[in-house]
């Protein structure tokens, strides 16, 4: 009890730590009224909830993974929901400061986020790259991370992904102007899920982007129809075009988890 009490404690200090705010470019603009800062930089990620590890991780496909939650420091939320059919939807919303203090709160003070640690660097050697739920949150210059080996259980992952995507209260449907569009050439399979791209519709051809993994920043339509297909596709969905076939990848900055920023 002691230790936990010690631990709490600890947290808080972290917490408070930020009272005192901060200079340079992206320090706090408004007033300093909260003991709970952070980097006001829109790629600075305040909290992300992740699943890393697994079949896909550090491959093309995982270019186009979006986090199940993520608070960004420009106050967007980014978020995932499973709807009917098993497909997925990105939601998105901008909140106050007040929504954000509130949540960090909740992570420090009921749900004892401080008093976890990381033990995935520990985890035993494997022949598969072990999949991992994680945490972050970056407030007040701490960034501190935990996962699924460090104390806590898929339970409490579950609770605290919830808690993240209702700190909305006018969520919406996101849909991108924008992203990096990226191909990698795969071999031929015909029981794969194809779509059949024709590039002179399109305007872009894989062929072109592939040989030297070119990221080409597309915009408008095109950037929109990618992404629906990608969104509601299994990760082994090919695209088609002429004799070779493709993984494709579009990459939204703010979005994706590793995207490039803008041009």
């Amino acid at each position: 009890m002691l230790r936990r009490i010690a631990m709490l404690i600890g947290g808080l200090v972290w917490l408070l730590a930020g009272c005192t705010g901060g200079g340079g470019d992206n320090s706090v603009a408004t007033p300093n009224t909260s003991p709970i800062q952070w980097d006001r930089s829109p790629t600075t990620v305040v909290f992300r909830a992740e699943i890393r590890g697994g079949q896909y991780e550090n491959t093309f496909q995982a270019r186009n993974e979006v986090p199940p939650c993520t608070i960004y420091g420009d106050n967007r939320v980014v978020w995932t929901i499973e709807t009917a059919g098993a497909t997925r939807q990105v939601l998105y919303d901008i909140v106050s400061d007040e929504q954000i203090q509130s949540f960090v709160n909740y992570l420090a003070i009921e749900e004892r986020i401080y008093e976890y640690t990381s033990g995935l660097d520990s985890a035993l050697p494997s022949s598969t790259n072990p999949v991992a739920e994680t945490l972050r949150l970056n407030v007040n210059g701490r960034d501190f991370y935990s996962d699924i080996f460090g104390g806590w259980n898929i339970e409490y992952y579950q609770r605290i992904i919830t808690a993240c995507g209702l700190i909305s209260i006018a969520p919406v449907l996101f849909e991108p102007d924008a992203g990096w569009l990226s191909a990698q050439a795969v071999p031929y399979a015909s029981d794969a899920p194809l779509v059949v791209w024709t590039p002179s519709a399109a305007g872009i051809s894989f062929g072109e982007l592939a040989p030297n993994n070119e990221r080409r920043w597309v915009q408008g339509t095109l950037a929109r129809q990618i992404w629906n297909v990608l969104l509601t596709a299994p990760a082994n969905l090919r695209f088609d075009e002429g004799d070779a076939q493709y993984f494709v990848a579009l990459e939204v900055p703010g979005v994706t988890r590793d995207a490039p920023p803008a041009p």
